[in-house]
């Protein structure tokens, strides 16, 4: 058979290729290494802040989970029996963690393409519950604002940002839902400063439930020294505790240094609890309630 060359190119091969090249082998022989430690698959999105890091590490926020269940660990026997909520769930991350440590898992989350990853995420694990809107203080329509790189970062409290993808979800009170909450003992909320309208729209679950509660934070949120849905929970009578990493201190190169020896060796974590939250950020501040509150060590 003839052959006839119809086009041709010739792609220089450069230093940065070929170092893309070697990342891009390294990351694919480590995720599929990961996969097998996880024990099942999860889709992501590519370029995505969540997806990256799922990628690199097999979950989402790992060291961050295994501190706070560690933390958790008297409420165990609690926990295997009783309901988690995950309120913002996106590709699932957080629910196939849940679903291995719960009775059954109700997981929310609006946003279209980020719920259709979650669908399929969850169908290894039936004791999840998919809802595909989100949570808030009263029912209706919402714009979601979102961010293209970090779908997790997309948000319904913050304001339209010209040339910012905006989708239309739809939100419903917590309170109005038909969900057997007696055995509710567990939510995390991660809703990009939405938390205020989620917690206000299951102000009745939460006195009677008493979940224990972790919730994302941003500095931006604390105003004269607390932040509105701490405030909210304070007034319930929960109990806050957050994850603490060991910080740098000194010039900028001094905490450079030290934020690279800690990259290699490690960084020191561990759970502080006091009345007052100081302002910063936090991506798994801990409420607890006050029926959790003798067994986990607070007054």
């Amino acid at each position: 058979m003839t052959q006839h060359t119809l086009h041709e190119s010739v792609t220089p091969c450069t230093l940065g290729k070929l170092i893309d090249r070697r990342v891009a082998n390294w990351i694919g022989a480590r995720s599929r290494q990961l996969q097998q430690e996880r024990g099942y698959r999860m889709a992501v999105f590519a370029n995505d802040l969540i997806g990256i890091n799922i990628n690199q590490f097999g979950v989402y926020e790992s060291e961050e989970l295994n501190l706070l269940f560690e933390f958790l660990e008297p409420l165990r026997s609690i926990f295997a029996a009783g309901l988690a909520l995950d309120i913002g769930a996106n590709v699932g991350n957080h629910a196939r963690v849940f679903a291995q440590r719960f009775l059954s898992v109700e997981a929310f989350e609006p946003n279209p393409p980020t719920l259709e990853l979650l669908r399929i995420n969850t169908r290894g694990a039936p004791n999840v519950t998919v809802h595909g809107h989100g949570l808030g203080d009263r029912p209706g329509t919402f714009d979601l604002m979102e961010d293209p790189g970090n779908m997790g970062g997309s948000s319904m409290a913050a304001a339209a940002v010209p040339g910012t993808p905006a989708v239309r979800v739809r939100v419903e009170r917590l309170d109005d839902m038909d969900l057997n909450t007696a055995r509710l003992c567990f939510a995390k909320i991660d809703v990009e400063g939405f938390e205020p309208a989620v917690l206000r729209g299951a102000e009745r679950t939460l006195r009677e439930a008493q979940p224990l509660i972790v919730m994302e934070q941003h500095t931006r949120e604390f105003v004269g020294g607390s932040s509105p849905a701490i405030d909210f929970l304070l007034a319930l009578g929960y109990q806050f505790c957050w994850q603490q990493v060991s910080a740098a201190r000194g010039p900028r190169w001094v905490r450079r240094v030290i934020r690279l020896w800690s990259l290699l060796v490690g960084e020191q974590r561990r759970i502080v609890c006091a009345e007052q939250v100081p302002p910063g950020h936090y991506s798994m501040l801990i409420a607890v309630p006050p029926r959790f509150s003798r067994v986990l060590g607070l007054k």
